[in-house]
């Protein structure tokens, strides 16, 4: 898998959960949305293919683990949480991902490695649950609880990949 290649299935990926018209309550064209989400998925294609694989999952599933994470935390991908103009957590959350820390260093190019350093963490402390589980600590700050949520994104990931026939290891 190569970029490009892998960029296209993550811009399908979020088109099929976010579909752009649902961007039209902000008045931002069409075109501009998927340029955003294109721009995006190709962070995230490179960053999956790049850095060092997630444990127990192929770069193609850390790619597509990437956007699910990133639709629900973004509000399907709102311009203002992607575009750091707005953040989540009372201000204590940026990007897509949700990310938690200093604005000025997760606001860039390199906030899907930080989400995937992060989200390699949670895989590794949370190892004995539940596959579905193991992004707790990512969503909750610990293990014992996010479990809803881990397994929202989790399944997102897993019913995309089985749907559209990818080879997923989970």
């Amino acid at each position: 898998m190569n970029i490009p290649d892998l960029t296209v299935l993550i811009v399908n990926a979020m088109i099929f959960w976010n579909p752009p018209l649902e961007h039209n309550f902000t008045h931002e064209p069409g075109l501009d949305t998927v340029a955003r989400y294109h721009a995006l998925a190709h962070q995230m294609a490179e960053a999956a293919l790049t850095e060092d694989p997630l444990p127990g999952l192929s770069r193609v599933d850390a790619g597509i683990l990437l956007a699910s994470i990133g639709s629900f935390e973004s509000g399907g991908w709102r311009k203002s949480v992607v575009d750091c103009t707005e953040g989540g957590d009372s201000s204590r959350s940026w990007t897509a991902w949700q990310l938690q820390g200093d604005k000025a260093r997760l606001c860039t190019p390199d906030a899907p490695r930080v989400a995937l350093d992060r989200l390699r963490a949670s895989l590794a402390e949370c190892r004995e649950l539940p596959a579905e589980w193991r992004l707790s600590r990512y969503a909750s700050g610990t293990c014992s609880r996010g479990h809803q949520e881990s397994a929202a994104r989790w399944k997102r990931m897993v019913y995309y990949m089985t749907v559209h026939s990818l080879t997923s290891k989970s």
